[in-house]
């Protein structure tokens, strides 16, 4: 069973709200390696490994924008494109030690830039790469120092100045990890909470099964003038549920309101269901585009509620009356739908026939007075163009 709402669960909100911070960043990504490039061209320092570079910056930071605006496993891409930004810069930076071509601001490049790629990662992305970050800033220093620091320098001074800037650096990425790890937590909290706030606007609480908003909602969306299958509404009313309910007591009935919600739930015909009150549920059924194949499956559900419930009091005898009515390709003409199968359903408990389909010369209700707003169904005014 399925049922389409309205309602964007909490994930589709959080893994929006992801996708625009993911955005942003490739956006401005790329506006800051723009002004690089050209501030490179003005002072005339553009070599052939800083072109390759920042080449390499480009295409990583246009395959996760263009990732945010398809929608393509943006978190996924979001993340491998920061691992390969802390893969470039250090390959690049190693492969301008190799060439001998070390700029005076490349050391401070090395202990702060890749603190600023690895804000966005995930806390063991980080903790991971923090002895990484460690052991390439000692060797990326080891370059560094005999060319641009005092020479009067010892080299056990170097060297301990170098493991205490490796450390640092190391230090701060381990912090960061930690800083994410809450964030991590405090964004599953928060996914938990509006998931759980979500769950109850959209459920009845004593079924489990959606309650009478989101259903309306859900029927509405299931007007699909795209279906070639064949589409009905029912409305289904249990028989005599009040003395019953009074006879064997609340909890038991209470269990048997469960027990017709899952049996109507189960159904492999069965699109979306829900409870609108007390005894009443409704759902929707697709079947093939046949009246008999719709008639089968009517009374096969029929079949499948009206079964006997064994509970604790004792066996109890399940009855159920049922009117349906076609759904309309248009949602703009749900509430004549409704009054419908309202219609078929009255008719139903009247004759005592268990199920009855919409039929106009015996039902029929007058569709201008019903599509003008005069609903002889209530339910009808749960629709958002309804009077």
């Amino acid at each position: 069973m399925a049922g389409v709402t309205e309602y964007r669960s909490a994930k589709e909100d959080l893994d929006e709200r992801f996708r625009r911070i993911a955005l942003s960043i490739s956006v401005i990504g790329l506006i800051c390696i723009s002004l690089m490039v050209f501030s490179s061209q003005l002072a005339g320092s553009v070599t052939s490994v800083t072109a390759y570079e920042m080449a390499s910056y480009i295409v990583t930071m246009t395959t996760l924008l263009a990732a945010c605006l398809i929608r393509f496993q943006v978190r996924v891409i979001f993340r491998a494109a920061l691992i390969c930004l802390f893969i470039q810069f250090w390959a690049f930076s190693l492969y301008e030690v190799y060439l001998g071509e070390i700029m005076g601001n490349a050391f401070a490049s090395t202990l702060f830039v890749p603190l600023c790629v690895c804000a966005g990662m995930g806390h063991r992305a980080i903790f991971t790469l923090a002895p990484v970050q460690f052991a390439l800033v000692c060797v990326f220093y080891g370059h560094f120092a005999p060319i641009y620091f005092p020479a009067d320098l010892s080299s056990s001074s170097l060297n301990i100045l170098g493991a205490t800037f490796a450390g640092f650096s190391a230090l701060f990425m381990v912090l960061l990890g930690f800083i994410n790890l809450a964030r991590e937590r405090t964004d599953r909290r928060l996914l938990s909470v509006l998931t759980e706030n979500e769950l109850l606007a959209r459920t009845d609480p004593l079924t489990g099964i959606m309650n009478r908003r989101a259903y309306m909602q859900a029927v509405q969306n299931l007007c699909d003038p795209q279906s070639i299958d064949r589409r009905v509404i029912l409305f289904l009313d249990l028989n005599n549920f009040k003395p019953l309910n009074d006879k064997i007591g609340h909890a038991a009935g209470d269990k048997i309101l469960k027990i017709v919600a899952q049996r109507v739930m189960e159904n492999p015909t069965v699109l979306a269901v829900g409870r609108l009150g007390g005894d009443e549920f409704s759902a929707v059924l697709e079947c093939e585009p046949f009246s008999h194949e719709i008639e089968k499956a009517v009374w096969l559900l029929h079949a499948s509620i009206v079964r006997d419930a064994d509970l604790s009091v004792g066996t109890v005898q399940i009855g159920v009356s049922i009117g349906y009515a076609d759904l309309p390709a248009d949602p703009e003409n749900l509430s004549v739908c409704l009054s419908h199968a309202d219609a078929a359903l009255r008719r139903s408990k009247r004759e005592k026939s268990s199920v009855s389909r919409y039929m106009p010369d015996i039902d029929g209700y007058d569709s201008d007075q019903i599509a003008a707003g005069n609903h002889p169904n209530p339910l009808a005014n749960a629709l958002p163009w309804a009077g």
